[in-house]
């Protein structure tokens, strides 16, 4: 029995949970164990005969909801009641309570949760924060899981396809804001992402909850929602004016027989934006410079270098002739180009038109153009 005493004793001392008896009408310590000292800075000296709500944090209290009949052994128990009690140097921790009632005693163990609650506060903080940022955007977006659910949805895409937020959360594909014709391009869309790949749908449709159709540009990433299932991140941008604009300016280019093209070397793109010497060629078109100059039919080479040098610094401008095939012809053209610049400074591009011309001026020679490009000037 001593043995068994002495066993008790030792488990009181290094337990790391907070053990106590207290008087139950008074509410004072009768007795602690060393994890008092350990966990709130206060020594049992200072603890013994001194009322546990005396440390208790003035937004917490104890209330009669918190003590319950145990229906097996009809003890009056507590469990799980969280609360803060305060250190000995004026903060707080948080403490999760259990315990019972005999005999005119409340025997109790408390755990130190204040890493886990500071956890909690960060993780809610954190959403409120992704939260506050999602409804900042311009853009549309929601997030999808692995089976294609809407988890979360934003009210820029509420206000585009004309519903309330919260009627969003937990479609499925086919989504009605879907036409029936892109369903099976979307879907592949879909799946294609949530392998890992990102997707991007230049330019698609959207319906509305009344009927309308609204032109949009919408992009699909891997999104690290729920590490226990792939998810999708839908970003979702209304180009409805913009597509107006851009056809106006399309009718236009064709009138003048003339196009829009921009080169991206870091990314290996070359864009042809409103190509109006073709009658019939899409709006906007993706293609590698060596797939671009493939169309160059005479001085080629003058095109690309012209192209090199723009991008090297080595002139702020080209302007010269070349032949192109297009259509089934094989117009000439007047190719300028400019360098295109990032908010430091930095030549990231080239961009320029292409216009047909009756005839070609004579051949331009590489010296025209290989001159330093003249030092930007502050205004």
């Amino acid at each position: 029995m001593d043995a068994d005493a002495d066993e008790v004793e030792r488990f009181w001392e290094q337990a790391s949970e907070l053990f106590c008896v207290l008087e139950a009408e008074s509410g004072r310590f009768l007795r602690v164990n060393p994890a008092w000292t350990r966990t709130l800075g206060w020594t049992e000296d200072q603890l013994l005969g001194r009322r546990a709500t005396d440390l208790l944090h003035r937004g917490d209290t104890w209330t009669a909801a918190a003590v319950e009949t145990d229906p097996v052994t009809g003890e009056m128990v507590v469990r799980d009641v969280e609360n803060r009690y305060r250190h000995i140097d004026g903060s707080y921790r948080w403490l999760r309570w259990k315990g019972h009632l005999r005999d005119g005693r409340f025997f109790g163990m408390a755990s130190d949760i204040s890493g886990t609650r500071a956890s909690e506060m960060t993780i809610r903080l954190n959403e409120r924060r992704a939260r506050a940022v999602l409804e900042a955007l311009d853009d549309g977006l929601f997030i999808a899981g692995g089976d294609g659910q809407v988890l979360e949805a934003n009210e820029q895409f509420a206000r585009l396809v004309g519903v309330s937020a919260h009627r969003i959360l937990g479609s499925t594909p086919p989504y009605p804001w879907w036409p029936d014709e892109h369903v099976a391009r979307m879907q592949a869309l879909h799946e294609s992402a949530q392998n890992g790949a990102t997707a991007k749908l230049e330019e698609g449709t959207l319906i509305t909850a009344d009927g309308r159709t609204i032109t949009v540009r919408e992009s699909l990433t891997p999104f690290p929602y729920d590490p226990t299932q792939p998810a999708l991140l839908v970003v979702v941008r209304d180009i409805s004016e913009h597509v107006v604009v851009r056809n106006r300016l399309l009718r236009a280019h064709r009138r003048a027989r003339m196009m829009i093209w921009e080169w991206y070397p870091a990314e290996e793109q070359f864009v042809v934006l409103g190509n109006g010497l073709s009658a019939d060629g899409p709006a906007v078109q993706e293609l590698t410079r060596d797939d671009a100059l493939g169309d160059v039919i005479e001085r080629a080479d003058e095109v690309s270098e012209a192209l090199d040098a723009v991008y090297a610094g080595r002139t702020g401008h080209v302007d010269l002739d070349a032949r192109v095939s297009v259509a089934g012809a094989s117009p000439w053209v007047r190719i300028p180009g400019d360098p295109i610049l990032s908010e430091d400074g930095d030549i990231i591009g080239v961009h320029g038109t292409v216009r047909a011309i009756l005839a070609p001026r004579e051949r331009v020679s590489r010296a025209s153009y290989e001159h330093p490009a003249p030092a930007p000037t502050s205004e």
